[in-house]
């Protein structure tokens, strides 16, 4: 392979790779971002059914929802680090095997 060509393959992998992997990324962002919501609904789900049947102090129902607050942003951190760490094992093994394709 000429000099002239490398460049063009390597730019050719990226492109499939990028093609590849961007719609399981969307796919895995809104899985995540779906849960999160679900976690802070049921947060608040709870402190609306504990004000509204138990009649507990408005106070209490606000630590309750905000503990379901941060409960769902801490599980949409936590599957973004997880997704991150993925995508980038995944990207730099591609790179890998381009350079060792390329050689």
């Amino acid at each position: 392979m000429s000099p002239d060509e490398e460049p063009s393959h390597a730019i050719t992998i990226a492109r499939r790779h990028l093609r590849e992997t961007s719609l399981t990324l969307q796919t895995q962002a809104q899985r995540s971002l779906l849960r999160s919501i679900g976690v802070q609904t049921l947060g608040i789900g709870s402190s609306s059914a504990i004000y509204a049947g138990l009649g507990w102090p408005l106070s209490t129902c606000g630590a309750v929802a905000s503990l379901g607050l941060v409960s769902g942003f801490y599980t949409l951190e936590r599957d973004w680090r997880r997704q991150r760490l993925l995508f980038e094992a995944d990207v730099q093994e591609r790179g890998r095997l381009a350079i060792e394709h390329c050689n």
